[in-house]
Formats: structure tokens, sequence, C-alpha cells
């Protein structure tokens, strides 16, 4: 069956039928033109619900109605949402308030920045040492600083870039691992883990087995905000969505890294949907 017959048989089924569908993050004009074959042009009790980064792509789909656009986050809903992926938490010491504030702030409302940054903040909090998480902090908000104001237009990808430089060594080839795959496209955390294995990227550890390191390889990934987990099937089961020193710059120093970096950056973050229970 060709995708000009596939798409006859999806309108047929859809014709008569109540339906909603979404469809997430649609790229460009020409990938709506692709899909909107599969879908009827006569049947008013189905809904179809587009979201798109590219404001063109949405005007164009549903024209002559206009497009809703989404609005930024306020100052206090962006710091709501640093600090519940910072800290797991609404509580925040008065010590890290001022500078958490202040990052909040440089975002002005862009949600996926502050769940990367934030992933960043959360492995540098130690509540046993406010003051060291307070300078990790404080560097945290020069470097974000910095990135805006030489190019905010491609802060994203500078941001996921920032995340890989603040990951531990052992998890750099994991994390660059993934971006073979396609966007959002879903795996097992079995299968992942003796990929990981096979390839050699798990260290061996005398105290216990190479596929419990590699879930907690891909644990630590995923509290970093890089990797968005689908289905939990027990407290350490696994959805994917991205040492040095904090700030260092471990992918400038290594050209393959980097090379392998560029085919995982994209106009936003590459998301890869983990499901399954880890071992």
């Amino acid at each position: 069956m060709d995708v000009s017959e596939l798409g006859q048989e999806v309108v047929a089924r859809l014709e008569k039928a109540y339906f909603l569908i979404v469809m997430d993050d649609v790229w460009n004009q020409a990938d709506w033109e692709r899909l909107h074959i599969a879908l009827p042009k006569e049947n008013n009790k189905g809904k179809i619900l587009i979201t798109s980064r590219n404001e063109d792509v949405g005007t164009y789909v549903s024209c002559p109605r206009a497009s809703h656009k989404l609005c930024s986050f306020m100052q206090d809903e962006s710091w709501e949402l640093l600090r519940l992926v910072a800290l797991r938490s609404m509580d925040c010491s008065s010590n890290l308030a001022d500078v958490g504030q202040i990052i909040a702030a440089n975002y002005h409302g862009m949600s996926l920045s502050l769940v990367l940054i934030g992933g960043i903040l959360a492995t540098t909090y130690s509540a046993s040492d406010m003051n060291v998480t307070k300078k990790a902090w404080d560097q945290v908000s020069t470097q974000v600083s910095k990135i805006l104001q030489e190019d905010p237009t491609d802060h994203v990808n500078k941001f996921i870039f920032l995340s890989y430089d603040a990951l531990p060594y052992n998890l750099h080839a994991c994390f660059l691992y993934l971006g073979v795959s396609p966007e959002d496209y879903e795996i097992r955390v079995s299968k992942l883990i003796r990929k990981w294995i096979g390839e050699g990227f798990i260290h061996e550890n005398r105290d216990e087995r190479l596929e419990k390191t590699a879930q907690k390889y891909l644990m630590d990934l995923i509290n970093r905000n890089l990797v968005t987990t689908d289905k939990f099937k027990s407290i350490s089961s696994s959805k994917p969505t991205t040492s040095s020193s904090l700030m260092g710059g471990g992918l400038n120093d290594d050209a393959t890294a980097a090379e392998s970096f560029k085919s995982l950056s994209k106009p936003a973050a590459t998301s890869l949907f983990v499901s399954g229970a880890l071992l």
C-alpha cells in the first residue's frame, strides 16, 4: 500500500467518526500538505489541533481562521517552573532565591530553556552546603546572561550545549548516541541499555552489573531533562526528550564530539522516547 492509498484508507475511517487528532511540532507547510491528504474534508464532527514553532505554519493551516499564539510565562510563572525543575519543590532558601529569580527573568517566559537550565541547577544543588550551591547557581546565571547577549536567537541550542557540557564525562557518549535516532523515536529501556553496553559506553564497576550502572546513567540524563520519559512500570522504570567544569568547553576541544553534536542540534531540542521497565 503506497502513501496515497494509505491516506484514502485513513480518510474512509474518519469520514463519519468523532475524533480529535493532535499533531505536535509541525515544522513547515510542506509537512502539513503531506499530512492533510489523510484527513476528511466534509466531516465537521472531528477536530484537529496542531502545534508549531513556526508562526507561518499556524497561519497557513488555520486559514481563514486565526491561529492561536501561546503566551510566554510571566515572571512569577517562570520562577515557579524553575524552582519545580531545579529543586523539585516550591520551597527555596533566601540565598538562592535572588539568583534564581535573575535566571528566570533572563528567559522572558521561554519554558523549554527554563527546563534545560533547571536540569543543570538541579545537579548542583546541595542541601548540606548552600554556599557551594549558591556559587554554582551564580556561575550558571553568568553563563546564561552571556549566551543571551551574544545570540538571543539561538539560545535553545546553546543551552542544550551547555547542558551537555555540564554532564559528567562518562555520560557524554551516552547522550550523543541518542542523536542517531529520529526525533520523537521510542526505544525500550532494555534495548537502549544493551546498545550502550555493546558500544562500550558503560564503565565497569566491581560492585554492580553493567546493566545497573547503565540504568543510573539513564536516570541521570532523565533527571537533567535531556531525555524525556514515557512509561514507568516501577520506581526505577522509564518517556525520553539532552567531568569538565560546569562552564567548561568539553565539546570545543573534541572535534569528533562536536561533529556528532551537530547532528543532534536542530531548531529545537530533540526528544527520544524511552519506554519499558528499567532493569
